[in-house]
């Protein structure tokens, strides 16, 4: 596992610029194939979101920086951010969150919190969203976010190439595919031919997800960990 000695932060620039010009460039040809789409049928067609990966990658603002590197052992990919995490700019930053307690009782760090969240990549833990845009709550991202998301979701997979990834909420899996789910392991990803990411379904870590305990979403993390 990695060290975790290390106090200092680590620099979100570790995303290169290379994977910004990769991404930008599979992104316009499929704006481009979508146009040509729309012109076809006169259907409205939804086109993918610009990558939001770093403050330094868009002069937009966004909710949350990605922490992501080469060959993590696992990306915790959330759905977007609340709006205290977005305002503080770090990782699940409320404080009746789960995330963080989580993380350090299943033993995939130390006495990490929101305060430290760049850390999580001397674990070899990543973190991304699937929307950066911050909300309230899920219900006000619209269903073409949460398409946009996911295809820019598999190109940073393609580029970093995590051991695993894990999906923090069940109900916006089953809204990208379309149909319900079980917690836990699901189909691989495939992104390439031979390329596939073992995905696994969490609860929400939120604690206003009430249909899960804590417990049980503990029992989750401790089963990831045994498979890395």
């Amino acid at each position: 596992r990695r060290n975790s000695s290390m106090e200092e932060e680590v620099d979100i620039s570790i995303v290169d610029d290379r994977f910004f010009s990769a991404l930008d460039e599979a992104i316009q040809k499929e704006e481009k194939k979508l146009d040509k789409d729309h012109c076809k049928d006169d259907n409205p067609r939804m086109l993918p979101q610009k990558h939001t990966i770093s403050p330094k990658s868009s002069p937009q603002i966004t909710g949350l920086p990605d922490y992501l590197a080469p060959n993590l052992d696992i990306i915790f990919v959330g759905d977007n951010p609340g709006l205290k995490s977005a305002a503080q700019r770090k990782w699940f930053a409320h404080e009746t969150n789960h995330f963080w307690p989580l993380l350090n009782e299943s033993g995939f760090v130390n006495n990490l919190n929101s305060s430290k969240d760049s850390l999580v990549l001397q674990h070899g833990i990543g973190l991304t969203c699937l929307v950066s845009r911050a909300t309230s709550g899920t219900s006000e991202v619209q269903d073409e976010e949460w398409k946009s998301g996911f295809l820019n979701l598999k190109y940073k997979l393609k580029h970093f190439r995590p051991k695993m990834i894990c999906i923090n909420g069940k109900g916006i899996w089953e809204k990208i595919h379309g149909k319900s789910c079980k917690i836990g392991f699901q189909e691989e990803l495939r992104l390439e031919k031979d390329l596939s990411i073992p995905v696994y379904v969490i609860p929400s870590t939120s604690a206003r997800v009430k249909s899960h305990t804590k417990a049980d979403k503990l029992t989750c993390f401790l089963e990831m960990r045994r498979f890395l």
